[in-house]
């Protein structure tokens, strides 16, 4: 909401609503160490896939870098937009960016060094792509010129693949992961039909807005399929 209000008032011309993809949220699951890592990599080289910026670091928006998991807890402040001034409460909140618990038990320097090195990768790749298509990178300046309203002329890619499960090339970790969910939508849609007539039902673990809503009985987290996750409720 302080976003919509802050694009209003730079932009009072436009009739905003929101500000957020109306697509469906894609949360695929991450069931390897090294699915965990490819995604880190696509999250932040994104600008530079997409001629953006040469160096992912030169981004103009918000990215969490590697380097900051081994940073101490930072402070943000109110926005002065949207919020209460008058209410002191809350006026700085504590964020820190830690590593991903799968990763929990590696050194940190030298995981934050082997992930650095996985971005440099992608990025010369990038860099060789967007050169044999004859184009160049816009740069950091140029990208901060662009209308905020403006979109692609180019058609958006119908039809392609929403994957729910990813597993960093590990076939055996896949085949399980799938049918680890499938296994899930079908006691999920069997405790469902349960609970609408009124009977007890107990939902698969990882039910949340249920559970959130109406405290519904759930089974134990248990997830050795998963490499390396933490067995948590």
């Amino acid at each position: 909401m302080c976003l919509i209000e802050h694009y209003r008032k730079a932009h009072p011309g436009q009739n905003l609503e929101g500000i957020w993809s109306k697509q469906p949220f894609g949360a695929t699951l991450l069931l390897t160490e090294a699915a965990i890592v490819d995604a880190i990599v696509y999250t932040v080289t994104n600008p530079v896939k997409d001629g953006l910026v040469r160096d992912y670091r030169k981004w103009p928006g918000v990215v969490s870098r590697p380097g900051d998991w081994l940073k101490p807890v930072r402070y943000a402040r109110r926005p002065e937009l949207y919020f209460d001034q008058d209410n002191d409460e809350h006026a700085e909140v504590p964020a820190r960016v830690t590593i991903p618990l799968q990763f929990k038990d590696r050194d940190p320097v030298a995981f934050v060094r082997d992930v650095e090195a996985r971005i440099r990768e992608a990025e010369r790749a990038a860099a060789t792509t967007i050169a044999h298509a004859g184009r160049s990178f816009m740069g950091d300046k140029a990208v901060l010129r662009q209308d905020p309203f403006a979109s692609p002329t180019t058609t958006r890619p119908k039809y392609q693949l929403n994957p729910r499960v990813a597993a960093g090339g590990d076939k055996d970790a896949l085949k399980q992961g799938i049918a680890a969910l499938r296994n899930f939508r079908e006691q999920y849609r069997e405790a469902w039909h349960r609970f609408r007539r009124g009977l007890k039902a107990t939902f698969p673990a990882g039910t949340y807005l249920l559970r959130r809503l109406y405290g519904v009985c759930c089974h134990p987290l248990d997830t050795p399929w998963c490499c390396r996750a933490p067995a948590t409720g």
